[in-house]
């Protein structure tokens, strides 16, 4: 009778995201799920299923509730958006798409009809738009889920992903609460937005530190990566722009001009593999870049590495650079939003300017001729250990 009653008294929660990819936000979303699963009785909510092996790590008690979209439909080029909608005979909105892409006015992505989309008939305490960087999704949390409050969170910058959320108003003064991930993401929320009313406040991302250290152990089976001699270099991010890997190729040209001693591996997988692989022909590197391709586990590989690189376009507070500090490697990353949160530049890391491939390639080039600046990089991580902000995130939802 006990268990019945807390049972029934449990929060409802429903986080909300567009798919699940093997990416930052949705590791973080699993973290926090594996430490409140047991405190609030949880629903997940995915517009279409993309990637199968992430989903096998969700807690069994979790609620999952996929709606499978078309993928295409909602989330594709123009020129798909345009061939579905003509296809279904919807030649109004073909042609509203056509010319506010042609005008740039509208959202990108936002110039979608959710009315198709079925509304949820359950009623939650809380509802989670667990990344407001999905117009759709941000949108349907407002006009499709019942919940007594609505919280979204911020998990990407404004000012270098362009990202207008300005022309999303009448949605974001609706939500009660926005959560952002880093302090600077947090004061360009409030320069955007300065019409918002509701509470904004910072939750940094979490990270399960004992777990990261344990499976940092696993053997290692990858023979290239395993028998390298030379001085390793590892970047870990998804194959898109965002995560700047063109310029960490255009990076190890340089190097290998001037005879520098080094191995370049890549960690990840996404659209643009095969845009890197030409990129890795054209500038004569494959015998010193090696894609590795997607890891469930890259904790080994960034435990054997000697620099983490972060050549990002655009972050917020990325995962891989706690990950790296977790196992006290140097790091070398460009200043996005959160960087100077996160790393304290010439103390632990290098932070280097956004879109700067010479000053990239001069601090990697002095970390590959110092092996002291490694060495005082990685003692300096090893003081810092990892701050539970999960209660920080839980406190939101009691």
């Amino acid at each position: 009778m006990v268990t019945f009653c807390w049972m029934r008294y449990m929060k409802k929660i429903v986080f909300c995201l567009q798919t699940m990819v093997l990416g930052g936000v949705e590791k973080e979303l699993i973290t926090v799920f594996n430490q409140i699963h047991d405190k609030f009785d949880i629903t997940l909510l995915l517009l279409y299923q993309e990637d199968f092996e992430i989903m096998r790590e969700i807690p069994n008690d979790i609620n999952i509730n996929i709606l499978n979209i078309d993928k295409n439909y909602y989330c594709g080029s123009t020129l798909k958006l345009v061939k579905q909608r003509l296809k279904k005979g919807k030649f109004f909105e073909a042609s509203t798409i056509v010319t506010k892409r042609c005008f740039k006015s509208g959202v990108t992505g936002a110039n979608i009809n959710i009315d198709d989309i079925p509304e949820l008939e359950e009623h939650f305490d809380i509802a989670v738009c667990y990344h407001i960087h999905s117009p759709l999704m941000l949108k349907y949390v407002i006009k499709k889920i019942k919940s007594d409050k609505k919280i979204a969170w911020i998990h990407n910058d404004f000012y270098t992903t362009g990202y207008p959320i300005q022309r999303l108003k009448k949605y974001i003064v609706e939500y009660d609460e926005f959560v952002s991930v880093s302090k600077k993401v947090e004061k360009e929320f409030r320069e955007f937005c300065p019409w918002y009313q509701g509470g904004i406040s910072t939750a940094y991302n979490y990270l399960d530190a004992n777990k990261i250290l344990l499976l940092s152990e696993e053997i290692l089976q990858d023979q290239i990566f395993l028998y390298e001699k030379k001085l390793k270099i590892l970047t870990v991010g998804r194959f898109v722009e965002q995560k700047g890997i063109d310029m960490a190729i255009k990076v190890c040209a340089l190097l290998k001009k001037e005879n520098m001693e080094f191995h370049w591996f890549l960690i990840g997988y996404g659209p643009l593999e095969e845009f890197y692989r030409q990129m890795i022909q054209e500038y004569d590197i494959d015998d010193c870049f090696t894609i590795i391709g997607r890891k469930e586990n890259p904790y080994p590989y960034i435990k054997n590495c000697d620099i983490c690189v972060q050549p990002s376009r655009h972050e917020a507070y990325p995962l891989v650079i706690m990950e790296a500090k977790i196992l006290s490697k140097p790091i070398v990353c460009t200043n996005f939003d959160g960087a100077d949160e996160q790393i304290t530049n010439g103390i632990n890391g290098i932070i280097v300017p956004l879109g700067d491939t010479e000053a990239l390639c001069n601090e990697i080039k002095r970390l590959i001729r110092s092996p002291q600046h490694r060495i005082a990089f990685s003692k300096e991580l090893e003081k810092w250990h990892a701050e539970d902000d999960l209660q920080t995130i839980v406190k939101h939802f009691e």
